[in-house]
Parts: structure tokens; C-alpha cells; sequence
């Protein structure tokens, strides 16, 4: 019997690595661009990319799970457009209470979940990479709509709106 390696992403089923793109858009530019790597697709956005990660993470039980996607940039000069990161850490804004500079996250709050290791909020870490990419529920759509993100994650790179629910739904699997 084929045993996947971990990090063989041509194959699929359990053990394989599992590789998440939220749209059809996402998929078929990197199909286009020759990715060999079978794909599933996730979701746009927070709720709908947390729910079939989950699904799938349960369905296929992956070593491992990449998410593959467009992020906006917040730092055109040292992440310019067109260009790829692996994140180091991850964030999230817009799940709490309140809106822009009065803006709540979930640790002011209560946490989003109780776990062993600690509660979980709105910070997570993710395996190598390196700057923050904050997940959010709206995407800025000007200068003034990013300022308090930076304000509270200044060391945030870009944004998205699927990472931290996709990284969320593996640390619950």
C-alpha cells in the first residue's frame, strides 16, 4: 500500500497533505501558473473557509494542510503585489465587539475557544514563514479602513479573510 509522504502533494487521501484554495478564481490561476498539487476548495471568507476545512480535515485526514490564496498587502515595498509569503503567525480582526479604533478582539472578551494548551483568541501561530497575516471579516478597502488593524497588529504584512479560520479548524482536528 502507497503511503503518502508528508510531503508529497500529489497524492490524495489520508496522510497525504491536504492543499486549500478559497475560489475557484484562486484554483485556476495556480492550475494555469502549472501547479501539480490536487486542490480543494475552501471558501471565501471566514465562516464558509472554517466550515469545509473542518469537513475536509475530518474527511481526509491530512499530515498537513496549506492554504493557497490572494492577501492584500499592507507594505507594498517589502510584500509587493504578485508576490508570495509564508506567514509566521496569524491574527484576526473584526470578531468581538465594536468597529475600527473601538474595535474589542475576542481577549478582551471571552475566548473563541478553551483549549489544554491554552485559551484560543484571535492569535495564532503557524509552522515556519515568517510576518503576520491578520484575517478579517471585510477587507479594507482604503488606508483609513487598515489603521486600526495596524494599530493593533503593527507587525501585520497583509490581510485575508480565510487563514485563521482555516488554521483554527486544524488546531481543532
Amino acid at each position: 500500500m502507497h503511503r503518502p509522504q508528508k510531503n508529497d502533494f500529489s497524492s490524495k487521501g489520508p496522510g497525504a497533505p491536504l492543499v486549500l484554495v478559497p475560489t475557484a478564481f484562486e484554483r485556476d490561476a495556480l492550475v494555469d501558473a502549472g501547479c501539480p498539487w490536487p486542490m480543494e476548495l475552501c471558501g471565501f471568507g471566514v465562516l464558509a473557509s472554517a466550515a469545509r476545512a473542518a469537513s475536509l480535515i475530518a474527511a481526509c485526514r491530512p499530515c498537513r494542510v496549506l492554504l493557497i490564496g490572494v492577501a492584500g498587502t499592507y507594505d507594498e515595498t517589502n510584500l509587493p503585489v504578485e508576490s508570495a509569503r509564508r506567514f509566521g503567525s496569524l491574527g484576526l480582526w473584526g470578531m468581538g465587539a465594536g468597529y475600527g479604533e473601538n474595535h474589542q478582539p475576542p481577549s478582551q472578551l471571552l475566548p473563541q475557544w478553551t483549549d489544554p494548551a491554552g485559551p484560543i483568541e484571535q492569535d495564532l501561530a503557524t509552522a515556519g514563514g515568517t510576518g503576520r497575516l491578520v484575517t478579517v471579516c471585510a477587507a479594507s478597502d482604503c488606508p483609513e479602513d487598515a489603521a486600526p488593524i495596524l494599530a493593533h497588529y503593527p507587525d501585520a504584512q497583509a490581510e485575508d479573510m480565510e487563514a485563521f479560520a482555516v488554521a483554527l479548524a486544524c488546531r481543532l482536528a
